[in-house]
């Protein structure tokens, strides 16, 4: 992942050096230093903490409105566990992505069972041949971004 987002945003390379810099506010702040425009959306009504705690991953899934990044092809994602066990990126093809979700955690092949929900922190999701990313902040914010060509 580190790779393609100094390949998709010329600040990336400067803010996030190595993967363990691959944060949501990391990503953000290579999208403003780029003068990419990107729109922050609210989850939920009220205490996104309370309500998310009653919700699952597809369903929050399906509040993201994915269909309207457009992501396509292989989309790299970094997710909690991704720090938390030194794996350096997830991937799914875009178009199974719910199935990708509903399977988490078993898709990650580890023997620790401590690995939490999909969205139980903060999550990157970037479609390099679309150019296209979506962020999930774990406070129940989200935005997507189609990253303007070089």
């Amino acid at each position: 992942m580190i790779e393609a987002l100094h390949r998709l945003l010329p600040s990336a390379q400067r803010i996030i050096p190595t993967a363990f810099h691959v944060t949501v506010d990391n990503v953000i702040q290579a999208l403003e230093e780029s003068d990419v425009s990107f729109v922050i959306h609210r989850l939920g009504k009220t205490d996104w903490e309370l309500e998310s705690s009653e919700m699952d991953d597809i369903e929050i899934l399906a509040l993201l409105n994915m269909h309207e990044v457009g992501h396509q092809g292989l989309l790299l994602i970094e997710t909690e566990a991704c720090s938390t066990h030194g794996i350096s990126y997830l991937s799914c093809p875009a178009e199974r992505l719910g199935e990708f979700v509903s399977a988490y955690p078993a898709n990650l092949e580890l023997d620790d069972k401590t690995v939490g929900t999909f969205f139980d922190s903060d999550v990157i999701m970037l479609g390099e041949t679309s150019r296209t990313l979506t962020i999930y902040h774990h406070g129940g914010v989200y935005c997507h971004v189609r990253l303007p060509a070089l």
